[in-house]
C-alpha cells in the first residue's frame, strides 16, 4: 500500500483524534484564561486582545464548517475527512497561540506560556502537512513521484515537530524570560530561518502535485491562490502583526477553498449519482429476485441475494431450468463499476444463460461467451464466472470455473468446504481461452453455496471476513435452509464489519439438491 494511502486509511480507522484534538482546543482555552484572571481585562495588550478575537472568530468559523460535515461524516469522501482533520490540527493551533498571547508577561505562569509556545511551534508544521494532503486528494495526484512527495512530508513532518519538543529546555525559535515572550529574530539565532522550512517544503510539494494532477484547471487554480494567501500573510506581516495573521488567513483560505471545491464537487456528484442510481436499477432488474423460485419443483431448493456497494459493480447471479432435468446455476463478478460494468453484466448473462439453453456444456458456454466479447472489448473489461449445471435426476453437478471463487459444497459428512476446481483464464481478456468441465455427486441433502469476492473480502477494522471465517459460519447454520442460510451468512457479516463502509457488492446463492422423485 502507498503511503498516501496508509495516512488516509490511518485518518478513516481513528476518528477519535478528531474529538481528541477539539477537547484538546478547549482545554487550551480554558488554561489560557487564567492569563485574564490574572492580568485583569483592562491590562490587556490591545495589539493581543485583537489578534485573539480575530484567532477566536477563525476559531468558530472552523468548528461550524465542521459541526456542518459531522452528521454525514461516516458517508462522506476520503478528502472531506482529511479535511475535518485539517480544520481540528488548525483549530488547536490557533487555541494554543491565544492560549500563550492571554498568559505572556505573567512570571508565575512562565511554564504554561513555554508549554503554549512550544504547542504553537509543533502544530505549525501539522497543519502545513494536512494541507499538503487535502490538496493532494482534492487534485486526485497518483503515481511514484507523489508517493516520494508524501515520504518527504511525514519526514518533514517529523523532524519539525520534535525540533520544538526536544529542545523545549532553550527553544530555537522562542525564549521566554520572566514570563515575557520573545519570537527570536533571524539576527539572534540564525537556526530560527529552519521554522519556515516547512511551510515552503509543503508548498514546494503542493506545487509539483498541481502540476501532476490531470484534474481541470479551474482545482489547480483554486488551489494556487488560496495557498498563496497564507504565504503573503506570513511574508508581509513579518514581526509586527504576529503569526496571528497567518493562522487566520489559512483558516479563511481552507474554508473558502473547501467551499468552492464544494460546490464543484456537488455538480459531479449529481452526475454520478444519477449514473450509479441507473446502474443500481439496471443490475437489480436484470436478477432473479422472487422466491421461492419454482415453488411447484421438489427436487431442489435455491435461494440468493445481492447487496450492493455504494459504487455500484458488477456481481450477477442467476439460476435457470434447461429443461424438465437440467438446472443452471451461476455467479459472476464483472471487474469494473457503475454503467458500463451493469451493461457488461446484462450483455454476460444473457449469453450464459442463451449458449446454456442450446443444450452445450458449461466449458463450451464459457469458450463461446469468452470468444463473443473478445471480438469487440474496446475497454477490456473481464469477467469472472462460475457455471454449473445440475442434473436433476442423478444429482451429478457439471461445472466450469473461469477464475472465479472456489464454491462451497457439502461434503459426505455434511460440513461444508471449499471445492478446489480447475480454476480457468477470465472470461473477455483474450480470445481462444478453452475451459474444463468436472463433476461433483452431490448425495440428497447436499447444499452447494456461491458467493463473489465481496463475502470474504468484506473489510472491518479488525481486517477481512476472510474465507476460513465464511466456511466456519456456514457449517454453523448448514442444517438450515437456503433462505435462512444466506440471511445468517448477511448478519454475520453485518456484524463482523460494523460501522465500516461496504466497498464491494455481497452477493451469495445456495442451492440445495433434495433428490429427484419419478411418482
Amino acid at each position: 500500500m502507498a503511503i498516501e494511502n496508509k495516512i488516509t486509511t490511518f485518518l478513516n480507522k481513528r476518528t477519535w483524534i478528531i474529538p481528541l484534538l477539539f477537547g484538546l482546543m478547549c482545554l487550551c482555552l480554558v488554561s489560557s484564561l487564567l492569563g485574564v484572571e490574572l492580568k485583569g481585562v483592562r491590562n490587556m495588550d490591545h495589539f493581543l486582545t485583537f489578534n485573539t478575537g480575530a484567532e477566536l472568530a477563525a476559531i468558530f468559523a472552523g468548528v461550524m464548517v465542521t459541526f456542518s460535515i459531522l452528521p454525514s461524516y461516516k458517508r462522506q469522501s476520503g478528502y472531506t475527512r482529511v479535511f475535518v482533520s485539517l480544520i481540528a490540527v488548525l483549530c488547536f493551533l490557533m487555541a494554543c497561540d491565544i492560549g500563550e498571547a492571554l498568559v505572556d508577561k505573567i512570571p508565575e505562569l512562565t511554564w504554561l506560556n513555554k508549554t503554549f509556545a512550544t504547542l504553537v511551534w509543533a502544530n505549525e508544521t501539522a497543519v502545513w502537512f494536512f494541507f499538503f494532503v487535502y490538496c493532494t486528494h482534492v487534485l486526485k495526484s497518483q503515481g511514484k513521484v507523489i508517493s516520494i512527495s508524501y515520504l518527504i512530508g511525514v519526514i518533514t513532518l517529523v523532524i519539525f515537530v520534535l525540533i520544538p519538543v526536544v529542545t523545549v529546555g532553550n527553544p530555537l525559535y522562542f525564549k521566554v524570560i520572566d514570563g515575557v515572550y520573545y519570537r527570536k529574530a533571524a539576527g539572534d539565532h540564525y537556526l530560527w530561518y529552519i521554522s519556515r522550512f516547512p511551510s515552503v517544503i509543503f508548498s514546494v510539494l503542493t506545487i509539483i502535485a498541481i502540476f501532476l494532477s490531470k484534474e481541470k484547471i479551474r482545482t489547480k487554480i483554486i488551489i494556487s491562490i488560496f495557498m498563496g494567501l497564507p504565504l503573503v500573510a506570513m511574508g508581509s506581516g513579518g514581526y509586527k502583526t504576529g503569526v496571528a495573521v497567518q493562522y487566520v488567513a489559512m483558516m479563511m483560505s481552507v474554508v473558502l477553498m473547501f467551499a468552492f471545491l464544494f460546490s464543484d464537487n456537488e455538480k459531479d456528484l449529481f452526475s454520478t449519482n444519477k449514473e450509479l442510481g441507473l446502474a443500481t436499477n439496471i443490475q437489480k432488474h436484470m436478477l432473479p429476485s422472487i422466491f421461492p423460485a419454482f415453488p411447484d419443483r421438489k427436487e431442489f431448493d435455491i435461494f440468493a441475494s445481492m447487496s450492493p456497494a455504494k459504487e455500484v459493480g458488477g456481481d450477477f447471479y442467476d439460476f435457470f431450468l434447461i429443461d424438465d432435468y437440467h438446472l443452471g446455476l451461476v455467479m459472476a463478478d464483472v471487474s469494473d463499476k457503475g454503467i458500463p460494468a451493469a451493461l457488461f453484466m446484462m450483455a454476460c448473462k444473457i449469453m450464459v444463460q442463451n449458449y446454456a439453453m442450446m443444450g452445450k456444456s458449461p466449458s463450451e458456454v464459457l469458450t463461446s461467451v469468452n470468444n463473443q466479447i473478445c471480438q469487440n472489448n474496446q475497454d477490456e473489461m473481464f469477467v469472472t464466472i462460475w457455471l454449473g449445471i445440475l442434473d436433476l435426476k442423478t444429482g451429478i453437478l457439471t461445472a466450469a470455473n473461469a477464475g472465479h471463487e472456489k464454491p462451497a459444497i457439502q461434503n459426505d459428512e455434511g460440513k461444508f468446504e471449499l471445492f478446489k476446481d480447475t480454476h480457468g483464464f477470465v472470461v473477455g481478456w483474450y480470445k481462444g481461452v478453452k475451459y474444463v468441465d468436472y463433476q461433483v455427486q452431490l448425495k440428497k441433502g447436499s447444499k452447494i453455496f456461491l458467493y463473489t469476492d465481496g463475502v470474504p473480502e468484506a473489510t472491518s477494522a479488525n481486517g477481512q471476513f476472510t474465507r476460513e471465517r465464511m466456511v466456519k459460519t456456514l457449517n454453523k447454520y448448514r442444517d438450515m435452509q437456503p433462505q435462512e442460510i444466506i440471511q445468517n451468512m448477511k448478519d454475520d457479516i453485518d456484524l463482523f464489519v460494523g460501522q465500516a463502509d461496504q466497498f464491494d457488492d455481497i452477493t451469495m446463492l445456495c442451492a440445495e439438491f433434495k433428490g429427484y422423485d419419478n411418482e
